[in-house]
């Protein structure tokens, strides 16, 4: 059996990937608002509001949070891939 601190490794660095995640698609956001695409801009702020809570402590990084921050960061990934997909981008 594991050791009862590996848990809190496993949620530290869970928690460094959603933020870091969060901070990608924020530098991505600004490069495709310079290219007028500006729904796809503003849809990286719902994308990003997991994080927000993250660090703000009012989201935890259980089964149902991660979840949510995984929800946020497809639903942005899909509506990319559309935009890819038609070559608008």
């Amino acid at each position: 059996m594991a050791p009862s601190w590996t848990w809190a490794i496993v949620r530290a660095f869970a928690a460094i990937g959603v933020i870091a995640r969060a901070a990608a698609i924020l530098l991505w956001s600004v490069a495709i608002l310079q290219r007028q695409r500006h729904w796809l801009g503003c849809l990286s702020n719902m994308a990003m509001l997991p994080a927000g809570a993250l660090m703000l402590g009012l989201l935890r990084l259980d089964v149902h949070g991660a979840m949510l921050a995984r929800l946020g960061e497809s639903i942005w990934n899909v509506a990319l891939a559309w935009v890819w997909l038609r070559r608008k981008l």
